[in-house]
C-alpha cells in the first residue's frame, strides 16, 4: 500500500464522555476521523485522553472503543470536575519529535468531511497552520451583528472575514496559504520539532497544574 505522504502523523485530543448517546456518538467521529486521515500517512498514531463524568459509563466505553484501530491510544479518567486539557499534551512532548506533523483538534472539529490532503499540502513548510472554519451558528449570529469587533482573536479563522471582503477572495477561492499573527488552539497543525520545542517551554508546571481549560493561542 502506497501512502500519499511520507510524513508521520501524530493526532491528540481531548474527550469528555457524559452520557451513552454522546460517548457513541464521539467513538464514531474517532472511527471516522481515523480513516479520514491516516489513509494518506505511512506512520498515524492517535493518542485521546478520555474524561468520563459518569462513572457507570467505565466499562461501556472500554468495550466499545476496543473495536477501534490498535494505533489509537486512550489514556481514561473518572472526573466529573473541569480540567485542563493541556495537562495530558504535557505527557507527550516528550514524543512529539518522534514524528514529522502533530495535530491538536477538538473532538467536536472533524476530519471527515475535511479536505486534509489539500490541507497537508497547501501548509507548505509551516511549523504552525490552522484552517479557516465556519459553523452555521456562528455564520447565523454574524449575519445578525455585522459590527463585530475585527480585531478579536477569532477573525483571521472565520471563513467570512476572507469571503466577502475584496482582499481576500482570491486567497479563499485558490485555497492559498497566508501567513496570519494568531493561530487558534482548536485545529492547529505542527511540524513535530517545533512542536516539542514550543510545548516544553509554554506548558510550565504552573500552567499545566490550574484547572482551568483556557487555551495558549
Amino acid at each position: 500500500h502506497k501512502f500519499w505522504f511520507e510524513e508521520s502523523l501524530l493526532v491528540l485530543m481531548n474527550v469528555r464522555v457524559s452520557d451513552e448517546g454522546g460517548m457513541e456518538r464521539d467513538i464514531q467521529w474517532i472511527r471516522q476521523d481515523f480513516n479520514a486521515a491516516c489513509r494518506f500517512h505511512r506512520i498515524c498514531d492517535w493518542e485521546i485522553n478520555v474524561v468520563i463524568a459518569n462513572p457507570a459509563l467505565t466499562e461501556n466505553f472500554r468495550v466499545s472503543s476496543s473495536e477501534l484501530p490498535p494505533n489509537i491510544h486512550f489514556h481514561t479518567t473518572v472526573s466529573a470536575e473541569p480540567f485542563n486539557k493541556f495537562s495530558y499534551v504535557r505527557t507527550i512532548v516528550d514524543r512529539m519529535d518522534d514524528y514529522d506533523l502533530v495535530l491538536l483538534k477538538d473532538n467536536d472539529l472533524r476530519i471527515s468531511g475535511f479536505p486534509w490532503r489539500t490541507f497537508v499540502e497547501r501548509k507548505e513548510n509551516a511549523v504552525v497552520s490552522g484552517p479557516l472554519r465556519q459553523s452555521l451558528r456562528e455564520a447565523m449570529a454574524y449575519a445578525l451583528n455585522s459590527r463585530r469587533m475585527s480585531d478579536q482573536k477569532s477573525f483571521f479563522h472565520e471563513a467570512h472575514n476572507w469571503v466577502e471582503k475584496d482582499w481576500s477572495a482570491d486567497l479563499f477561492a485558490n485555497v492559498m496559504p497566508t501567513e496570519v499573527p494568531i493561530v487558534e488552539m482548536y485545529f492547529v497543525l505542527f511540524d513535530g520539532a517545533f512542536a516539542k520545542y514550543f510545548f516544553d517551554r509554554i506548558l510550565t508546571p504552573e500552567f499545566v497544574d490550574q484547572s482551568s481549560d483556557r487555551v495558549p493561542n
